[in-house]
């Protein structure tokens, strides 16, 4: 619900940074690579902490 206001946020305040909008682009390319790694790597991560264990059985109805 927050993303679009703050990614907004974020593009408006980057051009404080840098001193052209040319530079953005190339920034973004360089971190591509670490991007997919952390786009892979946390929700497999989530899946791993919150998966239920094989051990536990569901729970009979009575």
């Amino acid at each position: 619900m927050m993303a679009a206001p703050i990614g907004l946020f974020a593009l408006t305040s980057s051009f404080w940074f840098f001193q052209n909008s040319i530079q953005l682009f190339n920034f973004n390319r360089q971190w591509t690579l670490i991007a997919i790694v952390f786009m892979m790597i946390i929700p497999l991560l989530l899946f791993a902490i919150h998966r239920p264990s094989k051990s536990a059985k569901p729970a009979k109805p009575t």
